[in-house]
């Protein structure tokens, strides 16, 4: 998503993840991500809200999520 936004190409992309009944993303956190990669996710799963599921699978600890996007807490409660 981060290439599609550099090309200038994100809206089609993100439509790709919003139009699915279920979104599997699977293995969160395995690679690094920056800053802009982790609002790039969050942006997907707040558009999602109500319009599909999202199974999410990692390996990480809930407490490792902070140090996996990039060191930032991102926590919401109820709808992101």
């Amino acid at each position: 998503m981060s290439a599609a936004q550099a090309q200038g190409t994100l809206k089609p992309q993100l439509r790709r993840y919003l139009s699915p009944a279920l979104l599997v993303l699977d293995e969160v956190g395995y690679l690094p991500t920056d800053q802009r990669g982790a609002d790039l996710l969050f942006q997907v799963i707040s558009q999602r809200y109500e319009r599909g599921s999202i199974v999410l699978t990692s390996n990480k600890a809930f407490k490792q999520w902070p140090a996996t996007f990039n060191g930032e807490a991102h926590h919401h409660r109820g709808r992101p």
